[in-house]
């Protein structure tokens, strides 16, 4: 993946291997999704990864499971009961890393997985019983380590309001990734903002307004610090589905 250090002119997102047609999966197969490789592989460059493979895990392999000891959810294999957690919180901050020196400006997720779902994964107690509130350990470590990524899970992509807003979530970032990348300017920076005010404050009036607090007071800051509070805030505004237009 070192050409991946190249700048793209496309947007890049990292998407599970399995989702992308890889055959991954614990049982050998893969998940192909229609979105994924369809309107998102023309839209943005795909970078497929599958966490379980690259910590060390076999292709078939055992099963494994979110798993509740006390108040620590871990990653188990079913069968051998060999604990995941901590090779999958290592592998998540390390791809973080790299999804930053990739430029990457988003990610598609598998729904349900113990290693990538977002959200109502298994999560099983020490009587065998499970409640779908848990998340994968690579998914809360990307969270954790990229804040404002655009996440999204691919069974979530077949609503064309969710499937638009994390297109535009991407697109926004790519744009602002090349303005942050850039050497420091001021101006370029106002203009940067002034031509995405529209969007930002179509997603979320009350992060904007603030968000312009921040920007009219970019004479008295210095870049670095200025640059890190627009980007967290410009993402959690754009993190926000557009809100609805009240009716005049």
């Amino acid at each position: 993946m070192n050409d991946l250090l190249a700048i793209s002119e496309k947007p890049r997102i990292g998407v599970s291997a399995c989702l992308a047609g890889e055959a991954v999966r614990y049982d050998g197969n893969h998940q192909q999704h229609r979105q994924v490789v369809g309107p998102l592989a023309e839209l943005f460059e795909l970078i497929p990864i599958c966490p379980e493979v690259e910590i060390g895990l076999g292709i078939p392999r055992e099963p494994i499971q979110l798993e509740q000891a006390g108040t620590v959810t871990r990653l188990v294999a079913i069968e051998s009961r060999t604990d995941h957690t901590g090779p999958m919180q290592e592998f998540s901050q390390r791809t973080a890393f790299q999804l930053e020196a990739w430029q990457a400006c988003g990610y598609v997720l598998k729904s349900k997985s113990p290693s990538c779902g977002l959200e109502r994964v298994k999560r099983f107690d020490e009587t065998g019983t499970f409640e779908r509130d848990g998340q994968g350990i690579f998914a809360a470590g990307l969270q954790q380590h990229v804040p404002g990524l655009p996440l999204v899970e691919e069974a979530a992509l077949e609503e064309n309001s969710t499937r638009q807003h994390f297109i535009a979530q991407v697109e926004a970032f790519h744009r602002l990734r090349a303005c942050l990348a850039a050497p420091w300017d001021a101006a370029d920076m106002l203009n940067f903002h002034v031509a995405h005010r529209q969007l930002l404050e179509s997603h979320h009036a009350i992060g904007y307004q603030q968000l312009e607090t921040h920007v009219a007071r970019i004479g008295e800051q210095k870049p670095g610090p200025f640059r890190a509070r627009y980007r967290q805030q410009f993402l959690e505004i754009m993190g926000h589905p557009v809100e609805p237009r009240s009716a005049s």
